[in-house]
């Protein structure tokens, strides 16, 4: 039988002929075609309008023949299944039908008309070819005519072969989406060369079956929607001997069967592969494999696959790796690494990982990171569970590290059956800190999870501090430890034997046995529970391990007591109740190395008394959360907050203290959380504290009422809030070091009904859409606030206490609702005053736009007496502030009883600000004329000579209130201004910038001197541009010297 791709590849010997078809029938049958003539491949063959011909053969027959193929709108090409034959023509164009469903068919190039439809189906092969002398221009095959109803391809492979030409494109479809089914394959092949340029499936293909590709590179790019590429589908299995390059960077490649890559120079060049889709996942077990291709790159990879096989990564040489340098991605599913590869290479860290999606190890495979100081959570487990691992560097240096997974079950029944082999590959000193993580069932019988530790199994050594890693699902416990380079070393996590639990056996003290089943007091090392119905007292020192008071028991300490749980939580379904007295020597106190959790139906009651001996006992009645063991190792449950009270749980207090330490362990465990149904009761201190290292991450804490916060030395900060997204303190807010201050969470309100000091250098923090209210419309606060130089780095202070508020405050934006302000206030913006509603003293104003009129809403007590200052330039630092005061010098006679501060920041562009101020007649001392005003000015300093003359005589304006308007002269350089008749002060305007006892001068532009209006003879001033001391002598300025 005649080769197709030879038959494609001979020239036209002789003349084509023109021939139509006659009737429906076979190709072959000479009744079939007009003058009954079977065509060759030299004629141009036309299947007429309402016309069927079936492509037939019998055995060892020549194929069917024809040099251009048109099959015309309403006729038909089909295929006869049956032995030999098949169909060639150099062009086919399809106006009709054609169903491709059995044989085969060969072409230079094949296009369709808009109303042509195309099936095929079954074995059937189509295949494109070119042969040096036969080139063909434009595509090969371009089916983007075709409506997407009239195409059914749902088996049958595409064959492409290049040799010797030009790469041209294939357009497979361009209106919406053309769906290959699995059974369909793509393939491309080169059997006489291979090209530099890749072969092109343009733009159009979203969807393909198998997809093969040999020597040729080849090019794929998706659909398009609304001008935007869609991934490249393959729901079939893709097998390529050389480069897949997508058609522009912004290509996916979604793969739903396996990969088959053969060759060094074999690589998909797709910046993003997906194994399945998060909107459709691949659902049967993929493969890929690397043949003779050591490193396997891949810069993106994603996983949605839900078969329990996941996705297999293998290859034929145990140097085989894969290097993801880009992100990995797990939606579901897990990467599966064949045992007789080296592994992978991570470059980034990993989304998405989880206990159903993670890096499977098997054998030797391994996975791999270069580190340093920062942390890196590895991903992996072993075919049995997740078990990641976090590591990090004690230096910069970077340091290439891999890890596996294995089971183990060999450690001993205090052990996990788990263990991590962690190899350091380069020779790089320093130490690694190390935290494993767990699930459940990897535990054996006698693991007790609430004091282990790292253990060292090469070395056989146990790393650094006991660790309680309650919590879960994922336990995680931590260490310390230093590796030779290149040698693999096994860890695992092991712990104290479990100790038999104690149970209360009736009502009683603690401290008798008969109090107890089996008549042993609980010592330091049993887990204890008072049991329903059961009332327990502390008389005078209690120990336990873990406590549990179920539902229907109780706790009581009658003072002066002290119960300790050691190295593990107190759980409270009961009541507790802390008796305390009114001395050191009467005071009971609970101290808890682990967690305090007051569950739903339990209650605690604090019962103590002011204490009247010895600060800083403070109180009688307390609780303490400490979270970390005597020896400082980590205690609490992971996950579970240091101290926790549920929605449900009753909280009483009178003088009670609950005491709250930050730990060692895992930082996004230690938040306290009072739930958004318990408020603190009144006389309760919640003291926040961290009394064993510094960190910059904050202790959390979750209450919607607080009575008092206390803020301990060592602390950094404390992130307020709720679930009713309002953190209401009635109490004081007070700190005693100089790190600590306050952040709120997003979407917040700190609500603040008492004084608040948290000294120098404390801010508060507000996180997005988060503000501070001093007082709120439920809530008004009973007496003026005092505030001690507060600062609120951002967002918004809402004033809403009709008593006001006395302090220093700085803040990005200040609203008032009620009340005033009475100190000096530092903001951006200043919105919602009034003549009711305003500041008592100073407001600096910060980055005012260049010719802006800003507006200070200052005043005395009694009146709201506000100041306006233009900026020329900008943007500018002002400040402006009004007080009383009847203490100038000379003393004046006739005159003002208010002071006005009025200064430009001496960082803020050079320019003359004018500024306005107002008074009331109330503030005028008999003999004050309104008229004929002088302006005034004062260097500030030691050694200054008395008030001189500036400018002439200036009017007030307006009508009670009065207003006088002037320019004030560089006051950022210490000069001090004041208004008199005649030589007399009678309202001062003074800056705030001190200055030494040397003469300085106004410094300015020679632009801004000659904006200076009416300058009066004398004056002297500095010019900037000229270098020069000038002074006006009535008529011009005049340098004095050249500098």
């Amino acid at each position: 039988m005649r080769l197709l791709y030879l038959l494609l590849s001979l020239s036209v010997a002789i003349g084509s002929h023109a021939i139509n078809s006659a009737q429906s029938g076979l190709w072959s049958s000479p009744s079939t075609w007009a003058g009954g003539i079977v065509p060759t491949y030299t004629d141009d063959v036309t299947i007429l309008n309402g016309h069927t011909v079936t492509v037939d053969a019998t055995s060892g027959a020549q194929p069917s023949e024809a040099q251009f193929l048109t099959i015309q709108q309403g006729a038909t090409l089909t295929f006869v299944n049956v032995a030999g034959g098949g169909l060639g023509a150099q062009r086919v164009h399809v106006e009709g039908h054609l169903l491709h469903n059995a044989k085969q068919m060969g072409t230079h190039q094949m296009t369709f008309g808009p109303n042509a439809s195309f099936t095929m189906s079954g074995d059937a092969l189509l295949r494109f070819t070119t042969q040096t002398g036969s080139p063909v221009a434009g595509t090969w095959l371009d089916m983007t005519p075709l409506d997407n109803a009239n195409v059914n391809i749902t088996g049958g492979t595409f064959e492409f072969n290049q040799a010797h030409v030009d790469p041209t494109q294939l357009m497979m479809k361009a209106k919406g989406d053309l769906v290959l089914g699995i059974n369909n394959t793509i393939k491309f092949t080169n059997p006489y060369a291979t090209l530099a340029d890749p072969i092109t499936i343009n733009a159009e293909l979203p969807i393909v079956g198998n997809l093969e590709s040999y020597q040729s590179p080849c090019r794929l790019a998706g659909g398009m929607v609304n001008g935007q590429l869609t991934p490249v589908q393959i729901r079939g299995n893709l097998t390529h001997y050389g480069y897949i390059l997508p058609w522009s960077t912004a290509n996916e490649m979604i793969l739903y069967g396996n990969v088959n890559t053969f060759y060094s120079s074999a690589e998909i060049a797709f910046p993003t592969l997906r194994f399945g889709s998060q909107a459709l996942a691949a659902t049967n077990a993929q493969i890929i494999t690397a043949t003779n291709k050591a490193f396997y790159s891949v810069t993106n990879l994603y996983i949605n696959n839900t078969h329990p096989a996941g996705v297999l990564f293998t290859g034929n040489s145990t140097a085989t790796r894969m290097n993801v340098s880009g992100t990995l991605t797990f939606n579901q599913g897990k990467l599966f690494l064949d045992p007789a590869i080296t592994g992978l290479t991570l470059a980034n860290p990993v989304a998405g990982a989880s206990e159903n999606a993670y890096i499977v190890t098997q054998g030797t495979a391994k996975v791999s990171k270069t580190m340093n100081i920062s942390t890196f959570e590895y991903p992996v487990g072993s075919t049995a569970g997740y078990a990641p691992i976090v590591l990090s560097f004690s230096t910069n240096s970077n340091v290439n590290t891999s890890v596996q997974v294995i089971d183990d079950n060999t450690q001993g029944t205090n052990a996990l059956n788990r263990k991590w082999r962690i190899t350091k590959e380069t020779s790089t000193f320093g130490t690694y800190s190390a935290t494993f993580k767990w699930l459940q069932p990897y535990e054996n019988s006698a693991f007790d999870r609430t004091d282990c530790y790292g253990h060292n199994i090469s070395g056989n050594a146990n790393l650094t501090g006991g660790q309680n890693a309650g919590g879960g699902p994922l336990y995680a416990v931590g260490g310390t430890f230093q590796l030779g380079s290149v040698t693999p070393t096994d860890f695992t996590v092991k712990s104290t034997p479990l100790v038999s639990p104690i149970v209360s056996a009736q009502s009683g003290p603690w401290e008798q046995a008969a109090t107890w089943v089996g008549g042993v007091v609980p010592t330091a090392t049993a887990p204890t529970t008072i049991l329903n119905g059961h009332t327990v007292s502390v008389q005078s020192t209690a120990n336990a391990r873990s406590l549990h008071v179920n539902g229907g028991a109780s706790l009581v300490l009658n003072h002066p007591s002290e119960l300790i749980v050691n190295n593990g939580a107190l759980i409270a379904d009961g009541s507790i109740t802390i008796n305390g007295g009114s001395t050191w020597d009467n005071a009971s106190v609970i101290t808890v190395h682990g967690n305090v959790s007051i569950n739903a139906t339990g209650a605690l009651n604090l019962m103590g008394q002011l204490d009247n001996c010895c600060f800083p006992l403070r109180y009688s009645a307390k609780i303490i959360a400490r979270g970390i063991s005597a020896g400082g190792a980590t205690n609490v449950v992971a996950g579970v907050p240091v101290f926790n009270i549920e929605s449900g749980a009753q909280l009483t207090s009178n003088q009670g203290q609950i005491t709250v330490y930050r730990h060692k362990g895992d930082l996004t465990y230690n938040t306290p959380t009072f739930s958004s149904a318990v408020a603190v009761p009144a006389s309760t201190e919640v003291f926040f504290t961290t009394p064993h290292f510094n960190t910059t991450q904050p202790i959390v804490a979750q209450c919607a009422f607080y009575d008092k916060i206390l803020l301990d030395t060592y602390l950094d900060y404390v992130r307020f809030g709720s679930s009713t997204n309002q953190v209401i303190v009635a109490g004081k807010v007070t700190s005693q070091t100089v790190s600590t201050g306050i952040t709120v969470k997003d979407n917040h309100e700190l609500i603040l009904l008492n004084d608040i000091d948290l000294g120098s250098n404390r801010p508060i923090g507000l996180g997005l859409n988060s503000s501070v209210r001093f007082g709120n419309s439920t809530h008004t606060p009973t007496a003026t606030q005092q505030i001690n130089n507060l600062q609120v780095t951002n967002g918004t202070v809402y004033m809403d206490n009709p008593n006001g508020i006395e302090g220093n405050l700085s803040t990005q934006s200040l609203v008032f609702v009620r009340g005033k302000i009475k100190g000096s206030v530092s903001a951006n913006t200043v919105a919602a005053y009034d003549n009711t509603r305003y500041i008592v003293g100073s407001l600096a104003l910060k980055n005012i736009p260049a010719q802006t009129n800003a507006l200070f809403p200052v005043g005395t007590e009694n009146d709201y007496l506000p100041i306006t200052m233009n900026s020329p330039t900008g943007p500018s630092d002002m400040e402006a502030g009004i007080s009383l005061s009847n203490n100038f010098t000379p003393t004046p006679t006739p005159g003002l009883t208010l002071e006005f501060l009025l200064r430009k920041s001496a960082s803020s562009p050079f320019g003359i600000p004018t500024a306005t101020v107002s008074w009331t007649g109330t503030y005028e001392k008999s003999g004050f004329t309104r008229n004929g005003i002088r302006l005034y000015y004062l260097l500030t300093g030691a050694g200054f000579p008395s008030w001189q003359t500036f400018g002439t005589d200036i009017g007030a304006t307006g009508s009670n209130p009065y207003q006088a308007t002037f320019q004030l002269f560089a006051p950022n350089n210490g000069e001090r201004f004041a208004f008199g008749n005649g030589t007399v002060p009678l309202t001062s305007v003074k800056s705030v910038v001190y200055l030494p006892n040397l003469l300085s001068l106004p410094q300015l532009t020679t632009g801004d001197i000659a904006l200076i209006a009416l300058p009066q003879k004398g004056m002297i001033v500095y010019d900037l541009n000229a270098n020069c001391m000038k002074y006006y002598n009535g008529t011009v300025w005049k340098c004095i010297a050249a500098l």
